[in-house]
């Protein structure tokens, strides 16, 4: 197979006289700006300084102001004068109904702490660290002023005495995080790895509340040349159903690649290391995030899918298990578990629509396997009745 490259040629300015000799290439466009300056000593090409076009993350999002409010002893007390002062009989005379008095209370709570509690304001940037203390920051400034003068011995002091900070402020921050965990609030646990990782979750728009949209979800994903208003709904080679990539064929090639495309966009396993995280939290993070992307509707797509693609599948989580540094569970054990354990429900259930498919042989130990049309010399397999206790 030949392999075409796109170079990019960054330097369109001459080097030497009104020609332009001298090349740069990348893959890249626009990822530098050329300059040209005096030629250094006898040479007879100009110097060229190339200037990335890259904009720090800092410059290309604006800064984030947020007044949150302080909540000192003096204001909680000021606040519970108020309240004590107030005469509540007034609201319920002024009011008709549960509804308009609840919403006047409020209302004036509202007001009695806008107006007791001091509020301060917060600049964020998009760059911020969640573990980045105001001790932090100082410790930052002192380093900038030493650099500035000069003093190599003072440099070195502060810059020591920053990153014995840093270290000590990233392992609280992870010891706050295991308490979190232990303390089962997954929900700040979440916050603080999503802040960590830099993950950022999308927020769909909610369905209107319709009943007939089952209906009309299962006859448009259901349909196989069917008419509608006198029209021949067309058939398609593939759809999304449920975060599932089916196929008409029935193979799982395109879904393969959309899960192994989303499981790599929640690496951030590597960011988690950093901060010296338990191996626990790692694990946890690892199930929520990538774990069960790999596992949807596995039951469904496994069976039928290729080594290849089972291949790639688990060098994710081969990945996972270096960064981390344990034994995960496999795709196969997975998958093997969530059969048996779906098919000791249809079997203890007998309003199951497939409790029929599990037929028992006369001995009672193994279960008759679903009949096909077999080659006169096959033999039907049977299949082990402890598998799916």
């Amino acid at each position: 197979m030949k392999l075409v490259l796109r170079d990019r040629q960054h330097i369109a300015c001459p080097t030497r006289e009104g020609n332009t000799l001298d090349k740069c290439y990348t893959c890249i466009r626009n990822a530098y700006r050329a300059v040209t300056h005096a030629a250094v000593r006898l040479s007879d090409h100009s110097l060229v300084h190339l200037i990335p076009t890259y904009r720090q993350k800092l410059k290309t999002n604006k800064p984030v102001i947020t007044t949150v409010k302080r909540w000192t002893s003096g204001d909680i007390e000021m606040l519970q004068g108020c309240f004590e002062s107030t005469n509540w009989a007034v609201f319920e005379e002024a009011t008709d109904g549960l509804d308009e008095y609840t919403d006047t209370v409020t209302s004036y709570i509202s007001f009695c702490e806008d107006s007791c509690i001091s509020t301060k304001s917060q600049v964020r940037y998009s760059n911020n660290k969640p573990w980045f203390t105001a001790e932090l920051k100082q410790l930052r400034r002192e380093k900038e002023e030493a650099f500035r003068s000069g003093d190599r011995t003072v440099f070195k002091e502060a810059k020591y005495r920053l990153e014995k900070g840093i270290r000590a402020a990233k392992s609280k921050y992870s010891e706050k995080l295991n308490r979190h965990i232990t303390a089962n609030d997954p929900s700040s646990a979440w916050k603080g790895l999503q802040l960590l990782t830099g993950h950022k979750v999308r927020k769909t728009p909610l369905l209107l509340n319709d009943r007939h949209l089952t209906n009309n979800l299962n006859e448009f994903y259901c349909r196989f040349e069917l008419t509608k208003d006198n029209q021949t709904v067309s058939m398609v080679e593939s759809l999304n159903f449920l975060g599932t990539t089916i196929s008409r064929d029935l193979k799982w090639e395109k879904n393969t690649i959309s899960i192994i495309k989303k499981a790599q966009q929640r690496m951030f396993l590597r960011q988690l290391k950093k901060f010296n995280l338990p191996q626990t939290l790692m694990i946890q993070f690892y199930t929520v995030t990538i774990e069960s992307i790999l596992t949807a509707s596995i039951t469904i797509w496994f069976g039928s899918s290729t080594s290849q693609e089972r291949t790639k599948l688990q060098r994710i989580i081969r990945t996972a298990e270096r960064i981390i540094g344990c034994n995960l569970p496999s795709l196969q054990q997975i998958y093997t578990s969530r059969v048996r354990k779906r098919a000791g429900k249809i079997t203890s259930d007998p309003s199951h629509p497939g409790h029929l498919l599990f037929q028992t042989l006369p001995s009672g130990r193994r279960l008759r396997s679903i009949k096909t049309a077999p080659q006169p010399h096959w033999t039907l397999p049977t299949v082990n009745l402890k598998t799916y206790n």
